[in-house]
């Protein structure tokens, strides 16, 4: 479930959209009557809609999201170049913050490090940062978006429990800290292994394990 507008500085959108998806799937004349997996939702959203997204994953919102269905369960959100409105500090599910090099809105280090992943503990967290992604990289056609591949994965990995795309996130050394299109521990000649927005994992996700099966049958992605 993406949401993004000009406005939505609340998880508001995204509530709404969630009980429209529920509509649908209780309703027999819809194309998605019994096919949505409630203990599966994936948020995201970029800017206003991505702080949207890190907002509903909140504990603080769950009891709303129940009383709308028992069965619905936020399993992990991704938000891109989420607002400065949001926090990490009450979220509980698997949260991917992205975030971009040259983004001059939502600045990577302020929002996206400090306020939103450094504050997350509860559960498993992850931070990226794109090489030379501006605010509306996020917006661009699939061919130059610097999103699309990592947040395929994130998809597959917590909606299919998929062992290719989890080793993006998972193990040591997982794969998201050997790709050049994100900034890494040492960017430079000389080595800095404390580089402020490097690729960074939480507590809760080092200790996550690799799915011993694949539950799908697609045909793996490669997402270099």
């Amino acid at each position: 479930m993406n949401s993004n507008n000009f406005i939505n500085f609340s998880p508001t959108l995204h509530f709404t959209g969630i009980q429209q998806l529920v509509a649908e799937n209780n309703d027999p004349s819809s194309p998605l009557y019994n096919k949505a997996d409630l203990s599966k939702i994936l948020v995201s959203g970029h800017s206003a809609g991505g702080g949207g997204a890190l907002l509903i994953s909140s504990s603080l919102v769950r009891p709303f999201l129940r009383a709308v269905d028992p069965n619905i369960n936020i399993a992990g959100s991704f938000p891109m170049q989420a607002s400065f409105n949001a926090t990490g500090l009450t979220v509980d599910a698997p949260t991917l913050i992205l975030t971009g090099q040259n983004d001059l809105t939502v600045i990577p280090y302020l929002q996206g490090l400090l306020t939103q992943y450094n504050l997350i503990s509860r559960s498993p967290a992850w931070y990226i940062c794109t090489r030379n992604s501006t605010h509306l990289t996020p917006t661009v056609e699939l061919a130059r978006n610097d999103y699309a591949g990592i947040t395929v994965a994130f998809i597959r990995f917590l909606g299919q429990n998929n062992r290719d795309a989890a080793r993006y996130f998972v193990g040591t050394p997982y794969r998201a800290t050997q790709d050049p299109a994100f900034i890494q521990a040492s960017t430079s000649i000389i080595p800095t292994p404390t580089h402020p927005i490097r690729v960074q994992r939480n507590n809760p996700a080092n200790l996550l394990p690799t799915p011993a099966t694949t539950e799908t049958t697609a045909t793996s992605i490669p997402f270099e």
